[in-house]
């Protein structure tokens, strides 16, 4: 993840760094893999385990076959 979006975390700035975070999703099943783990990485950090559960299930189970 950026150092810019930990440092907002470390200052208590969680609402700014989910909209960014949700901004990293936003591709929905095309999310670039590492925009995908760095939303993931940010929703644990900012106390939202449960929601990135829920995205990488939910991403995965969407994802195309290969």
């Amino acid at each position: 993840a950026s150092e810019e979006l930990q440092r907002a975390l470390d200052q208590g700035q969680v609402g700014v760094v989910l909209i960014r975070t949700l901004d990293l999703l936003s591709a929905g099943v095309e999310v670039d893999p590492g925009d995908l783990t760095d939303a993931l990485y940010l929703l644990r950090r900012a106390g939202q385990e449960d929601v990135a559960w829920q995205v990488a299930t939910e991403t995965l189970l969407l994802l195309p076959e290969a």
